[in-house]
């Protein structure tokens, strides 16, 4: 019996869910965030834990061979936001995975893929990382390569704030974890 092929992904971002913590999303050299369930492992490898539990993608990315994911991060809310190099951000809600197998989705997978989007930003030259900001997460941040710090609102999308940052590239994002810094 053989094997089948799984091609090799290599990882630029891994993020726990903060209201469930058995639930973590890995992303990086295709198009596909994975979503794995940490309590669909045994011990004794009876099940297979390699198998996510849900995928998720916009529609029109589906299939791109362009694309990798360089950044993920999880709201209070459970919200799954997702960063693509040469592409934009997008926020998924839980119920927009495309389910556990991707080779077989199902009818209406493709109709509940609407993630909000968030333009702006440049992201080509190197990894960028993507964050929630605010005490309720009400705002989507993100580096960018002019050196910029890009702030939307989290609903509707809509850009609020670019702030000078670096004379070149901003990479990463990280709020304080209690303030609004």
């Amino acid at each position: 019996e053989r094997a089948a092929y799984m091609p090799v992904v290599h990882l630029n971002a891994i993020a726990i869910d903060p209201r469930n913590p058995n639930l973590f999303a890995v992303a990086g050299s295709d198009e596909y965030t994975r979503l794995y369930d940490i309590r669909r492992y045994k011990w004794d490898a009876s099940a297979d834990f390699s198998d996510p539990a849900d995928y998720f993608c916009p529609s029109h990315l589906i299939g791109n061979d362009q694309v990798g994911i360089t950044g993920l991060a999880f709201s209070d809310q459970s919200e799954l936001l997702v960063t693509y190099n040469d592409e934009f951000i997008y926020l998924f809600d839980r119920d927009m995975g495309l389910g556990p197998n991707i080779e077989k989705p199902s009818e209406d997978c493709y109709e509940k893929l609407n993630p909000q989007v968030y333009k702006g930003h440049r992201n080509c030259e190197t990894v960028k990382g993507v964050n929630f900001f605010g005490p309720r997460c009400e705002y989507v941040v993100s580096g960018s390569d002019c050196g910029r710090i890009f702030i939307w609102k989290k609903e509707g999308g809509d850009l609020i704030h670019v702030l000078e940052a670096d004379k070149h590239v901003v990479n990463c994002i990280e709020p304080h974890p209690h303030s609004t810094v």
